[in-house]
């Protein structure tokens, strides 16, 4: 009998440490993701992309997953590449390298109006 109370509580103890970690480690993964991604979205994006900005204000929650796949497959290129970052002075096909595009896209497809996070940016 307490052999297997002693198994009993290892295995309450064990269950307990693995639910503490998900719950401390797993955010906070997501969290340094998600907001590098944010950084990178304000930079890149949000600086014309805004209320007082030259373009549409546009947050990642403004379209669903798919219209953000769409853009980046068929209109990035004609409608933004030649467009002047308002702060590099250049355009955003050299600003925007292939890498830093694909980072963009990941934040607003995960973040988008039907996704599971959806992120509004400050709208």
């Amino acid at each position: 009998m307490n052999e297997g109370r002693h198994r009993t509580t290892t295995i309450v103890a064990a269950a307990a440490l693995v639910g503490l970690l998900l719950a401390l480690g797993l955010p906070a993964l997501g969290a340094s993701g998600t907001k590098a991604e944010l950084e990178l979205w304000k930079a890149s994006c949000k600086v014309c992309h805004a209320k007082d900005g030259t373009a549409k204000d546009l947050s990642p929650a403004t379209l669903i997953g798919m219209q953000w796949e769409r853009f980046f497959d068929k209109k990035f290129a004609k409608t933004h590449a030649d467009l002047i970052h308002p702060e590099k002075k250049e355009p955003l096909g050299k600003v925007l390298t292939p890498e830093t595009l694909k980072k963009l896209r990941k934040f607003l497809v995960d973040h988008a109006a039907d996704s599971e996070q959806p992120m509004t940016c400050g709208k």
